[in-house]
């Protein structure tokens, strides 16, 4: 990725106040801030992170279907 190439970093904001967001942007009205991408140089060196498991943030066909969590118990489960 060029931005970490040139030793910045960033994050995705996924919830942002659309409303607020366009006002500080100054947008236009058929113009709406979805979510924002900060990018800067880190205040520290980041170190490596635990990544989870597609078990751990995804869910199939069916929430809190009653199997234990990492089973496969039931055919809505992954």
């Amino acid at each position: 990725m060029t931005v970490v190439s040139h030793g910045l970093s960033g994050y995705f904001v996924g919830y942002v106040d659309v409303r607020e967001a366009s006002r500080i942007l100054n947008l236009p009205d058929d113009i709406v801030c979805l979510f924002l991408l900060p990018v800067g140089y880190p205040h520290e060196e980041p170190t490596e992170k635990q990544l989870k498991t597609i078990r751990e943030i995804s869910f199939g066909n069916a929430f809190d279907c009653g199997g234990e969590y990492g089973e496969t118990t039931c055919r809505s489960c992954f």
